[in-house]
C-alpha cells in the first residue's frame, strides 16, 4: 500500500493536474480494450457527488439494481482460469463455498472536492521532496520488479496446478 501510495505521487509529480487525477491517480488507461470488456474512461460522468454527503461517509451504490453477468467458483474456476490470479485460482478450488460475481466493467468515478484539493496540495509538497524521492523510483534496467528493487521479498504462492 505504502508502496502504491509512493507510485501515485511520484506520478502526479511528471505528469500535469488533470492527467493525475484522470489517469494515474485512478490507474486509468482512457481507452478501452481491445474486446470492448472493458470500456473507454468516462471519469466521473453521470456520478455526481450528492448534495447532502459530508466528508467521511460512504457513497450510495451508483448501480444498486445491477445483477451479475456471472459466478464463478469451484465448478467453473477452470473455464475462467486464464482470466484469474494463482491465488484465486487456489481459493475457488480450496474453499467450496467461495465465489466471485462478475459484474460489467464501468469506469467512471467522482471524487468530491476536498480530493481534488489535497491533490493539489500534495503536488506542492511532493514537489519539493521530488529530487529525494527519485531513488524510488522504478528501473526495470535493474530490477525485475519494483519490490526487487526495494529489497522485500514478496511471497509466492504455490502454483495451483501443480501436482
Amino acid at each position: 500500500m505504502i508502496v502504491s501510495f509512493f507510485v501515485c505521487l511520484m506520478l502526479t509529480l511528471t505528469i500535469s493536474t488533470s492527467q493525475a487525477i484522470d489517469i494515474s491517480l485512478v490507474g486509468a488507461d482512457p481507452g478501452p480494450n481491445e474486446t470492448g470488456e472493458i470500456p473507454a474512461w468516462e471519469g466521473h460522468k453521470n456520478l455526481p457527488c450528492p448534495s447532502d454527503y459530508t466528508a467521511g461517509q460512504y457513497f450510495p451504490h451508483p448501480f444498486p439494481d445491477e445483477k451479475p453477468l456471472f459466478r464463478i467458483d469451484h465448478t467453473n474456476v477452470d473455464e475462467h482460469k486464464d482470466r484469474l490470479s494463482p491465488a484465486q485460482i487456489m481459493r475457488l478450488r480450496k474453499h467450496k463455498n467461495f465465489y466471485m460475481n462478475i459484474y460489467p466493467s464501468r469506469r467512471n468515478i467522482e471524487f468530491c472536492p476536498e480530493f481534488y484539493a489535497a491533490i493539489e496540495k500534495n503536488k506542492g509538497i511532493m514537489g519539493a521532496y521530488k529530487e529525494e524521492l527519485s531513488k524510488f523510483y522504478y528501473d526495470p534496467s535493474k530490477y525485475d520488479t519494483y519490490l526487487e528493487q526495494l529489497g522485500i521479498d514478496y511471497p509466492q504462492l504455490e502454483d495451483p496446478n501443480a501436482e
